[in-house]
Parts: structure tokens; C-alpha cells; sequence
């Protein structure tokens, strides 16, 4: 005994004059404006550490008057573009100190 069982379906009425259909397909929710606003500071944020990161080996070196202050504050913006690979090492750099060549009048 062999039954065949047929299936109709409706289709779903999206007309603009049924009520209460497609509110909410075009508005976002409170939900979606509050993951937007975090998004927004996230990558904010992103951005702000990345740029403060460049800029601290060269602020540290120009603050303890490093003969190279600008070469590392280069060094520290070139590593930004290099994806901080480098930067350990202009870190080390702006804090070495560099011996200074004596002068005849300092020797006395």
C-alpha cells in the first residue's frame, strides 16, 4: 500500500498594506545602533593605540635628548607601516644611551 502525500504552500504576503508588515525589516533595532556605537569605538580605539605606539619611542628619545631623536621618531612611524616587527627594537634604541666623544676641555 503506497500513499503519496502532497504539501501546498502558501506564500508569505510582504505587501506594504498588510499591517504591522515589514516595521521592523526597516528599522534597526536598539541592538543594532548600540553594536554599531561599539564597533565605532572599537576601531577608534584601535587607532588611537596604534598611533600612540608610534609615537612613544620618539617621544622618549626626544625627551632624554637622544642624539638620533629623529631617526628613531622615524624609525617608530616606519614600523607602524611594518606591522610593529621592529619596534621592540627602536624602543630599546631611544632608551640607549650613546657615549659622548670627550672634548679636550672635559678631559682636564
Amino acid at each position: 500500500m503506497s500513499r503519496s502525500v502532497t504539501y501546498e504552500f502558501q506564500k508569505p504576503n510582504f505587501s506594504d498594506d498588510a499591517p504591522g508588515v515589514g516595521d521592523e525589516r526597516n528599522v534597526m533595532s536598539v541592538l543594532d545602533v548600540f553594536a554599531w556605537i561599539v564597533l565605532i569605538v572599537l576601531v577608534l580605539s584601535t587607532v588611537a593605540v596604534v598611533v600612540f605606539l608610534a609615537m612613544l619611542p620618539g617621544t622618549i628619545a626626544k625627551r632624554r635628548n637622544h642624539p638620533w631623536a629623529e631617526a628613531i621618531t622615524v624609525a617608530g612611524w616606519v614600523t607602524l607601516f611594518l606591522g610593529f616587527a621592529l619596534w621592540p627594537i627602536v624602543l630599546i634604541w631611544a632608551y640607549v644611551d650613546v657615549p659622548r666623544v670627550a672634548s679636550a676641555e672635559n678631559v682636564r
